[in-house]
């Protein structure tokens, strides 16, 4: 098929970036433009009058808390033993401790169903809107929930993030005369493609009940289970349904979503049913998740008995694109510039420059960054990229500029576009500077004081919730204020993590710190690979959270899965201990480093692609290789198809740069570590890499 005007037009749209931005941007650069001016933030740090006087409530005194946190340590230990005189004893030499009010929960919840209103209303007045506080009213709520003390647990309700207490507070507003007010919000809780707590079971029942539960409804739930992979859940909605042939027909779109291909053979969907056509559709979605010319021919044969929507054609054209464009597939331009305008969206901008880029379609990928919004051509990949792709179409003058902005850029694109240029590596570190007395003000907050004490004791979890409570409310400079007493701590997590809140990045030191240096060199050496790639691993893996648990369970500060762990340590004839040692950091680290030489070794030593299989696996990095002829290293790294994955690359680059010029104040330039990626199928063993553009000479 021909290409139509209006994609015509989307390729070739006049463009005023380079005299907008490059021109002027190069004018910046050529006037020594180097890195955005140094913001002044180290002015002394404003407290409103309460949060004054609760500061003074927990001056510092290292001496002190130390004797207290040992008598905490007894405390602790008496009451597991059930000592509880004793118990009681130390809790009355803690009161003014900043972890009093945990010892105090722990025997509060022990005497639960004996403590009266006025003790349970005492603790939550003087604990209000702490992390423990909240803690005993969600304890109190669930007693009072299996009591039936309904009326009880409306007085103490407040909002929750649990859908659980949620269900439970509208269940009490059933059985409280308020019925009317809690089915108006039941409808929010039906829609959505999760299943949800058995706490909600009555209160949808008495919704159902009522009437409120329609047709239509019980299939919008059902089409919002299929898009979240939830078949299962679908099939269980899907009992709701009156007729037979309805329910029957929710049973074969999860087969459907199983095996894509019944979709062509099926009477079921031959019919004017009004999901046949969207069963339809996500069969031909699915297909071209797994083959997208499979995806093509479905759509083709199912188009022959059922005409589809201008909609869904352009949902369907979408997917087969993206699809294409992520399989690296020849024909993925041609897909996604047969999408309509308005179907356009920032994935799909995205993926038509990333196909033009794997096919060195350069025009292509001026052009269609040249269609992006502003804000988007703003970014510096997409700088970069229109740079590049001037270069190599010959326009030099008009990436210059861009490439010179760039260099002044600490990140990925600002080091391979001085590499472009021959132009030295720009760091723009500027530590901020806080006195002691406004990081003084910060410490003695009551939510710092139980995360400091939470911290040394390794309650690491609870130190957090009590550090983000202090933080969800602090201003920008008390934020980097915060961040740089949790760096004083050797709390480098939340150092960085409250840096990230605000827009400050500049302050090298405190964004990449150099704990463990001792283990992390003497791992790395003894692997033969980069000590400062494996703080760039570790920096983007975990920000330094030896307890960190991803939600695939990868573990610790490199994030290793159990399954890779054991592999490893039999390939290092070392002793695995199970997936609990893989949060011991010297394990995590001997493993997490013997995993990167082990993809070094089969990855021909090409750190590219051992950083992204360290990631996504080996297996999926050899599938992403070019066809049949080496690729540059930039492009294949632009190309990999994970979103994850392929900011993991870039970003662990440039941290191993950032380290190296932290540990040695020398560096070695992305250009040299970035080596062409060879082929699956080489043509020939002479084959040449395909031409990037040509360096410039300094």
């Amino acid at each position: 098929m021909c290409v139509n005007n209006q994609q015509k037009h989307r390729l070739h749209r006049p463009f005023k970036f380079s005299l907008g931005i490059g021109l002027g941007l190069w004018l910046v650069s050529a006037n020594g433009f180097n890195a955005l001016p140094t913001q002044q933030l180290n002015k002394p740090i404003q407290l409103d009058d309460y949060r004054q006087h609760t500061a003074k409530e927990h001056r510092y005194n290292p001496e002190k808390l130390a004797q207290q946190r040992a008598t905490y340590k007894q405390a602790e230990r008496a009451f597991k033993s059930g000592r509880y005189t004793t118990y009681n004893q130390l809790l009355e030499q803690l009161e003014d401790y900043p972890l009093h009010p945990y010892l105090e929960y722990k025997n509060l919840r022990r005497r639960l169903g004996k403590l009266g209103k006025n003790q349970i209303d005492e603790f939550l007045q003087r604990n209000a809107n702490s992390v423990i506080g909240e803690r005993f009213r969600r304890k109190v709520l669930r007693h009072y929930a299996r009591k039936n003390q309904w009326d009880d647990f409306i007085r103490l309700y407040r909002p929750q993030q649990s859908t659980s207490l949620h269900c439970k507070y509208l269940r009490a507003l059933m059985n409280t005369e308020r019925k009317t007010e809690a089915l108006q919000q039941v409808k929010a809780l039906w829609l959505t493609g999760k299943s949800q707590p058995r706490a909600c079971d009555s209160v949808f029942a008495s919704w159902e009940k009522a009437g409120h539960l329609t047709e239509d409804l019980v299939w919008e739930r059902i089409e919002l289970a299929m898009a979240k992979s939830r078949p299962r859940l679908a099939r269980h909605i899907g009992k709701k349904l009156v007729k037979r042939s309805d329910r029957e027909l929710v049973y074969f779109w999860s087969m459907v979503h199983r095996k894509p291909q019944l979709a062509k053979k099926s009477s079921r969907l031959n019919n004017n049913h009004a999901m046949a056509s969207t069963i339809k559709v996500h069969a031909i979605k699915r297909m071209s998740r797994k083959d997208p010319e499979k995806a093509i021919d479905l759509w083709q044969q199912l188009a022959k008995k059922h005409p589809f929507s201008d909609g869904e054609t352009n949902v369907i054209v979408r997917t087969i694109g993206l699809s294409m464009a992520r399989k690296h597939h020849q024909d993925a331009l041609y897909w996604l510039t047969r999408i309509d305008e308005e179907f356009i969206d920032y994935q799909v901008e995205e993926w038509l420059v990333r196909s033009a880029i794997r096919q060195g379609q350069w025009q292509v990928v001026i052009n269609s960054i040249e269609h992006m919004t502003p804000a988007k051509q703003g970014e510096l990949r997409w700088q970069f990229w229109w740079a590049y792709a001037n270069e190599s179409v010959g326009n030099m003058n008009e990436a210059e500029g861009i490439y010179q902005y760039l260099a002044g850029r600490r990140s990925y694109y600002g080091f391979i576009a001085a590499d472009r240029l021959g132009l030295p590596y720009s760091f723009e570190d500027r530590p901020l500077d806080f006195d002691e007395h406004e990081l003084a003000v910060i410490s003695r907050y009551p939510e710092a004081a139980r995360a400091r004490e939470l911290f040394e004791l390794n309650k690491i979890t609870d130190a957090r919730r009590e550090w983000y409570q202090l933080t969800k409310n602090l201003n920008k400079q008390e934020k980097l204020a915060a961040s740089h007493l949790a760096h004083s701590w050797g709390w480098h997590d939340r150092a960085i993590f409250t840096m990230g809140k605000t827009d400050y990045r500049d302050d090298i030191a405190l964004r990449f710190p150099l704990p463990l240096k001792d283990k992390i060199e003497a791992y790395s050496q003894k692997q033969r690979i980069e000590t400062a790639w494996t703080y760039a691993i570790i920096r983007r893996e975990s920000a330094f959270m030896p307890d960190a648990k991803s939600s695939v369970g990868a573990l610790g500060l490199m994030q290793i899965m159990p399954g890779t762990a054991r592999k490893v340590a039999r390939n290092m004839k070392v002793r695995y201990r199970g997936r609990t040692s893989l949060l011991r950091t010297e394990t995590n680290i001997k493993l997490g480093t013997g995993y990167l030489g082990q993809m070094m070794k089969r990855l021909d030593s090409q750190p590219v692609l051992a950083t992204a299989a360290y990631n996504a696996g080996p297996h999926r990095v050899k599938q992403w290789l070019p066809e049949a002829q080496p690729m540059d290293a930039i492009r294949w790294i632009e190309t990999i198809p994970f979103t994850e994955t392929r900011e993991y690359v870039s970003n662990v680059l440039a941290y191993t740069v950032i380290y190296q010029h932290r540990m040695s104040k020398n560096y070695t330039r992305l250009a040299s570590r970035m080596p062409p990626v060879q082929p699956k199928n080489p043509v020939t063993q002479t084959a040449m890499v395909e031409q990037a553009p040509s360096k410039k000479k300094s």
